[in-house]
């Protein structure tokens, strides 16, 4: 533990304290000796790399709704004739629902993990489907006010039940991991960042029109991905200590690969479309971008591009699945705290105390913790939901709007993976894991100054992904610093509480407040757009 660590928290004994036996294949916990076997460990879910493949699918899925809400806010502002301030209500609602995200927490840290996964996928993928009928006229609701608290409510039961699936994902990282833990925490970070492009792209794959219809492939692909896996890929009730930390140094080049070629297709596509979007533009063709022209050839011939999808569905699952025909890790069974280099436990990790959510919010560390996540967070949020508005308001061409989300989602994929990566580096060189939340805050301040001047698209985009490596810093930092200040036991609930209440103060303080106030300064006189630089 690092000397901020013990100068901010009083270390207090642990109750359940777990002691290593000399055996590989015994354990101690709390007194009570456990014999662990091969077949004991395989009804405990079986090996752990089918468990962590499973485990690594899941995030982009998570990811999609909360950061694709940008590409789809201009028509559902007016297919139900919203104004800006109910817009940015709706978009501030998916974050001001994480003031109770710890409640999801303490469902997977009572109930487990794969039982809160099957809850969270049927949730939120009815609530999705609700959402859509809403969003296209076909259920209405009335009277009219109370549409905007009808659609508030869905948001905060879909965005609820994401958190159950996602407080799963990382508890169970940092049980099974323990070498990897800051790298395998980054992976898994960046592809929930990188859901919201990968998304745009599936979708482009399907003969429609509309930008709300993502709402249904969202929908299919949660229910599936999320319901399927915990049920057939080696992912058990309950995920306990004991287990080997899974991944030799192939394993993580195809997870790298997996990402790497998400990106790519991701930043390919959009760029693609910024450019023949711009050609357009010399012949007055900008409210037609070349991605709306391809879905309306889709509609018109009714076909959907079955290569495209497979290309994408491949570069995603592809390198991910083929993990299990590597060379397996013969690690060690290790309990859940971390070994130290030596191969014994850390006497200190050994004692270290697991604060509940009330033990740790009476600590100054975590009001300080939290005040450094809410304006990161804030940073990152103001500029996911307000990115079409911008590029209207500068009045780029359309096609900007899937190109800005994508590059701001690969930063911020990008920056998750490094940022967890490094931070194992920093570690071991006796650097505290916080000092690099101070690397996040100045690019963040640079991103959004550039932001400010930017005057042509290439600054804007540049501007944007900039915006989207600072969001992005913060995200696998907050996991691994909760769980060495504060211990695994409560994982899932404490972090969970950090990162709801990170992205609703952010949201309320910096999107609803400042950018609205701005947002609504500079509009006309009975106008609900505003229009121009200045």
């Amino acid at each position: 533990m690092s000397r901020w660590n013990r100068n901010t928290l009083s270390a207090r004994r642990q109750s359940d304290v777990i002691s290593t036996s000399a055996s590989d294949d015994t354990h101690s916990f709390s007194g009570h000796s456990l014999q662990i076997s091969s077949k004991e460990s395989k009804a405990n879910g079986g090996s752990n790399i089918e468990l962590m493949v499973s485990v690594l699918l899941i995030p982009i899925t998570v990811g999609c709704y909360v950061y694709s809400f940008g590409l789809y806010a201009n028509e559902l502002k007016e297919n139900l004739n919203l104004s800006q301030s109910e817009l940015t209500t709706l978009s501030s609602a998916i974050f001001c629902a994480g003031v109770l995200q710890w409640v999801p927490g303490i469902i997977v840290d009572k109930y487990g993990e794969r039982f809160s996964m099957l809850v969270g996928a049927f949730l939120g993928s009815s609530g999705m489907v609700l959402y859509w009928f809403i969003a296209k006229t076909y259920i209405t609701i009335e009277p009219r006010w109370m549409l905007v608290p009808g659609l508030t409510a869905l948001t905060v039961l879909i965005y609820l039940s994401e958190c159950l699936i996602y407080g799963s994902v990382f508890k169970i990282i940092v049980k099974v991991c323990h070498d990897t833990k800051g790298t395998i925490v980054g992976v898994a970070k960046g592809q929930v960042g990188l859901g919201a492009g990968v998304f745009v792209m599936l979708f482009s794959c399907f003969p429609t029109k509309s930008h709300l219809d993502i709402l249904l492939l969202m929908a299919a692909f949660f229910v599936v991905f999320n319901s399927c896996l915990p049920f057939f890929g080696g992912i058990p009730s309950t995920i306990h200590g004991g287990r080997p930390d899974p991944f030799t140094k192939h394993h993580l080049y195809l997870i790298y690969l997996s990402m790497f070629l998400c990106a790519l297709l991701v930043v390919g596509q959009s760029l693609w479309g910024l450019y023949t979007g711009i050609g357009d533009a010399d012949n007055d063709a900008v409210d037609e971008p070349q991605e709306q022209r391809e879905l309306d050839e889709a509609a018109e011939g009714g076909h959907i591009d079955y290569l495209k999808f497979l290309i994408v569905l491949a570069a995603w699952t592809g390198p991910l699945v083929s993990m299990l025909f590597l060379k397996r890790s013969e690690h060690s069974r290790l309990p859940l705290s971390e070994p130290s280099s030596n191969g014994t436990m850390s006497k200190d990790k050994e004692l270290r105390a697991s604060y509940n959510l009330i033990q740790m919010l009476q600590t100054p560390a975590a009001w300080l913790l939290a005040w450094t996540l809410i304006m990161l967070a804030g940073a990152g949020v103001s500029v996911t939901q307000s990115v079409g508005q911008m590029v209207q308001a500068l009045e780029f061409p359309k096609s900007t709007t899937p190109a800005a989300l994508a590059l701001f989602a690969v930063g911020n994929a990008t920056s998750r993976v490094v940022t967890g990566a490094v931070s194992e580096g920093f570690v071991q060189s006796g650097i505290p894991r916080p000092a690099l939340l101070l690397v996040a805050a100045f690019a963040s301040t640079v991103a959004h100054a550039l932001l400010a001047m930017a005057d042509d698209e290439f600054e804007f985009l540049i501007s944007l992904a900039l915006a989207g490596i600072a969001f992005g810093m913060y995200h696998p930092l907050l996991i691994l610093i909760v769980g060495e200040l504060f211990g695994p036991k409560y994982l899932a609930s404490n972090f969970l509480f950090f990162d709801g209440l990170s992205l609703a103060g952010g949201s309320l303080v910096v999107n609803k407040f400042i950018s609205q106030h701005v947002y609504e300064a500079h509009l006309e006189e009975g106008q609900k757009t505003c229009i121009g630089r200045g």
